[in-house]
């Protein structure tokens, strides 16, 4: 990317054997394991229909796009000695997430469809990539387009008109539906896609 020095070191390439029942995501599973973004159980299972935690979805974000740690600081439910303390005080310092009204991050439980989209937007903005903006209306081509939080609307209009995210079927969303691994995985692959080709467009520009 043009505007960012990604150094990726490249692990030896896992194969899956848990994929059949999910072709439509084993390219992006498998090149984003290749670049050491993702991984499996280390059995050789990745476990596409399993639930995201947050914390490991706010990991996969950080790691996408090599933020450098900053593990300061701590919250109620994020503590130094959780495996995702690091990953979760880099995130909240670049400003992708921020605490609950309660102050908490709830890094353990599933992340929902619409926060993925929400601090994948955020992400883009903290590494100074943009993504176009459109009206919120082209979410309106989905039945349950209402359902979509307020503070997450721009971002689901924004990823859906770049390609990044499309419904789950039957003209639906799915905004509050946990996302699934394979899912997770599916889009923070079309977004590095999408980014790729804003880079090489600006280089030919």
């Amino acid at each position: 990317f043009v505007s960012n020095e990604i150094l990726v070191q490249t692990p030896m390439v896992m194969e899956f054997n848990d994929l059949r029942s999910h072709l439509w995501a084993s390219d992006a599973i498998l090149e984003l394991s290749s670049m050491g973004i993702i991984n499996g159980n280390g059995k050789g299972q990745y476990h596409p229909s399993g639930s995201v935690t947050r914390a490991e979805f706010i990991k996969l974000l950080t790691a996408t796009f090599s933020f450098p740690e900053t593990p300061i600081g701590s919250f109620t439910d994020v503590t130094p000695e959780d495996w995702f303390h690091r990953w979760v005080m880099t995130a909240y310092r670049k400003g992708i997430i921020e605490p609950d009204e309660n102050g908490l991050i709830r890094p353990n439980e599933p992340i929902t469809r619409q926060d993925i989209v929400y601090y994948t937007c955020r992400a883009v903005k903290a590494a100074q990539f943009n993504l176009e903006q459109p009206p919120l209306y082209v979410l309106y081509k989905f039945i349950d387009y209402d359902q979509v939080a307020g503070y997450a609307q721009s971002a689901f209009a924004a990823m859906n008109y770049a390609g990044i995210i499309n419904g789950i079927g039957e003209n639906r969303l799915g905004p509050v539906n946990p996302a699934t691994r394979a899912e997770a995985a599916t889009i923070i692959h079309r977004l590095l896609q999408v980014l790729e080709n804003q880079a090489q467009q600006q280089t030919a520009d």
